[in-house]
């Protein structure tokens, strides 16, 4: 815990120009640093691939159904009429 004189000799002290450009340089490569950013990317493809698969899926999902109705309409009328013919 930071108490209130050490913050004080924290605040005083001289900081050598070796420190300073130690610092700096430290800011530069945490700054320049883009060892994160692939891995955010592709997880923010999968989620746009995700969200367009769920999307389609749903609306095909209609889609579907009434193809499978048809089919089985279709089904039914053959098996009436083959039943009826013989």
């Amino acid at each position: 815990m930071i108490t209130a004189g050490r913050l004080k000799s924290f605040q005083s002290k001289k900081l050598a120009p070796e420190e300073i450009f130690e610092m700096v340089n430290v800011m530069k490569r945490l700054w320049q640093d883009e060892q994160g950013q692939d891995l955010i990317e592709y997880t923010l493809l999968m989620a746009f691939v995700a969200l367009a698969s769920a999307g389609l899926f749903i609306s095909s999902g209609q889609s579907i159904s009434s193809i499978w109705s048809s089919s089985n309409a279709e089904l039914s009328n053959a098996a009436s009429t083959a039943g009826s013919g013989s």
